[in-house]
């Protein structure tokens, strides 16, 4: 769907004491990249978390969380010439309040929704709202054997029902997943328990074979919730399950699955990845083989709790909640084959009218999206945006080695894939090899500050700020041998000017076989090497063989500095990491290996040039 170019340059739930609020805005010429937006306050709502819904008329609904008469939260329709109009605002015990989940157009022309409190038992309404604003209460939940607290959005299937998911209650008390027919009575008919995952976050999704998925966000054997097929009433196949322990895959699902061209299953964890809690991206088949396509590293944003879309051009756009250049969230490009863009990242210091923080997710095509921030704004409030896609050359890297590079960014430099469309970059290939240690110095009068290394995979192995010679520089220990590329930016936009880039190599980690089971007692030291998870902490390395489908546990502990784990895969490429798992200041790791070779352990310390003795032990639970 392409967002009809004269469409607001800015929307707002305007201030004023009137339901409806007319906004003569002009037609916005598209450039390369830019975001455009108007603040929401509380007169006419705030806080939309919930993705736009495109009606029969042509016109664009949606929710917000709070605000309104009542201030919490009303249902709103905006017409492509901006005009915005409160259709109804809550009032609580009556209507229920705090509606978070996408509004649902069904087959009558109505609109269908959920509020997550409120109604007369205080857990919910279920609700229809027509065009014009008329609402009808269908049902109150209790948080009994029908469940309570809806949080995702509904959906109507092929066969007429609309279906939904309630996030707490029901007989197993994690939730349940209901359908009714319009103008028919709600039926329960899944309770979710421990072992299916408990407290589905989203709502479900129907594929074009009549198939409905879903996740959870939590529980299941590994704690991180699950992804599910529901085959019929009281008939849920869950599919996968998230590990909470061990961040490697991802953990806690907030966000309905998408059905991709490909007849895959797409979707983000909220938390768990790579770094630990920033969240991934994923692909899962219709049978439960999970792909983890991205981990984000924080800089790209973190938290991600809309749903993607898949636009025109075959490829996912998507929003996080954090992260980015000042933690306000991100708009992303993520291809099929997990390489991804930021394109752009939500700056409410410098630029307030741009919002933060998007919970809800995206509509539009590749050209140009459509989408809302629930915080942020000129009156703090959240905001309704729209953004041109901008063109991206991919860059052109030069090749590093070791010394000093002398460079400059330029306007006709490539824009940075990581900090956004805004921000110029130069990119360097440099080749290394597994265990190779390097020490990177980036120096610069022109606030050209940010130094990025991207491994052969495309996962970002460490960056961001602080690399100027005050601080040292950043020392990376490169995980697997190959072509890596550092990325030299700014974290303020359009900044040009010259910069030294100056490498350096030192000795590599040593490595220390195991075998399973195996306790050893060893030391950081000023003499180790320095860690590639941890900048400014010293680490050692040790290896085992294992096989696919070997479940393993790594115990880390140690009374002089807080321990950290990481695991690394026969590849070389980082799987897992762990900080407290072990309770206390411990790590542990308990993962299944997903093929057989040669793993390596980082034991190192979360604290900046921690030294000590400590205990590492590999076992087979």
């Amino acid at each position: 769907m392409r967002i009809p170019p004269q469409l607001f340059q800015s929307v707002a739930l305007a201030c004023g004491l009137v339901a409806s609020a007319s906004l003569p805005l002009p037609a916005l010429a598209k450039p390369a990249s830019l975001i455009t937006s108007y603040s929401l306050d509380y007169y006419n709502g705030a806080n939309p978390t919930g993705t736009l819904v495109v009606g029969d008329d042509g016109n664009y609904y949606g929710t917000t969380t709070s605000g309104g008469a009542y201030n919490l939260g009303t249902v709103y329709r905006l017409t492509p010439e901006g005009k915005l109009t409160t259709l109804h605002s809550f009032s609580g015990s009556k209507d229920g309040f705090n509606p978070k989940g996408r509004l649902l157009k069904a087959s009558d022309g109505n609109f269908y929704g959920t509020t997550m409190s409120g109604g007369i038992a205080g857990q919910g309404t279920l609700f229809r709202i027509t065009p014009q604003g008329q609402l009808k209460i269908l049902y109150t939940f209790t948080s009994q054997s029908d469940g309570g607290l809806p949080n995702g959005g509904l959906i109507q299937a092929r066969d007429g029902y609309i279906y939904g998911t309630t996030s707490f209650g029901g007989a197993n008390f994690g939730g349940t997943i209901f359908r009714l027919l319009p103008g028919e009575s709600l039926t329960t008919i899944y309770a979710f328990g421990f072992n299916d995952g408990t407290n589905p976050a989203s709502g479900l999704t129907e594929t074009r074979d009549g198939k409905l998925y879903g996740t959870t966000a939590s529980s299941g054997p590994s704690g991180g919730g699950s992804v599910f097929r529901l085959d019929g009433p009281g008939s849920l196949v869950p599919l996968y399950f998230f590990n909470s322990f061990s961040s490697g895959g991802g953990s806690s699902p907030q966000a309905a699955l998408i059905e991709g061209s490909d007849g895959n299953l797409y979707g983000t964890t909220f938390s768990g990845g790579v770094a630990g809690f920033t969240g991934t991206a994923f692909r899962i088949t219709p049978d439960g083989n999970l792909t983890m396509l991205h981990s984000f590293s924080g800089f790209e944003g973190s938290s991600p709790q809309a749903e993607l879309f898949e636009a025109d051009d075959g490829n996912f756009y998507g929003t996080t909640s954090g992260g980015g250049l000042l933690n306000g969230g991100t708009i992303f490009q993520l291809k099929p084959t997990g390489e991804l863009t930021t394109l752009n990242s939500f700056d409410y210091f410098n630029n307030p009218q741009s919002g933060s923080s998007p919970a809800g997710g995206l509509i539009g095509s590749a050209q140009q999206l459509m989408g809302t921030t629930q915080s942020g704004g000129t009156y703090s409030r959240g905001t309704i945006f729209r953004f041109n896609v901008p063109t991206l050359s991919p860059c052109s890297p030069g090749a590093l080695n070791v010394g000093q590079t002398q460079g400059n960014l330029r306007p006709t430099d490539c824009r940075s894939p990581i900090e956004g469309p805004q921000y110029f970059a130069d990119r360097y290939t440099f080749t290394g090899t597994a265990g190779q240690q390097l020490n990177a110095v980036l120096s610069s009068s022109s606030n050209i500050d940010r130094l990025y290394l991207i491994d052969p995979n495309g996962q970002i192995v460490q960056g961001g700020a602080n690399q100027i010679p005050s601080f040292g520089g950043s020392y990376f220990l490169l995980p697997i041998s190959g072509t890596y590329t550092f990325e030299v930016s700014t974290s303020q936009a359009n900044v040009r000017g010259s910069y030294l880039l100056t490498l350096t190599t030192a000795a590599g980690c040593t490595v220390t076989p195991l075998t399973i089971p195996q306790t050893v007692n060893g030391s950081l030291s000023t003499i180790d090497c320095q860690s590639s998870l941890i900048s400014g902490s010293y680490e050692d390395r040790y290896t085992f063989e294992g096989t696919a489908g070997q479940q393993i546990e790594i115990d880390l502990s140690s009374t002089a500095f807080d321990s950290y784990l990481g695991l690394l895969s026969p590849s070389g490429s980082l799987i897992v990491t762990d900080d407290d798992g072990g309770g206390n200041l411990n790590s542990r790791i308990v993962y299944t290996l997903t093929e057989s070779g040669t793993y390596t352990i980082e034991a190192t310390a979360l604290s900046f040039g921690a030294t000590g003795p400590y205990t590492l032990s590999i076992t087979q639970p």
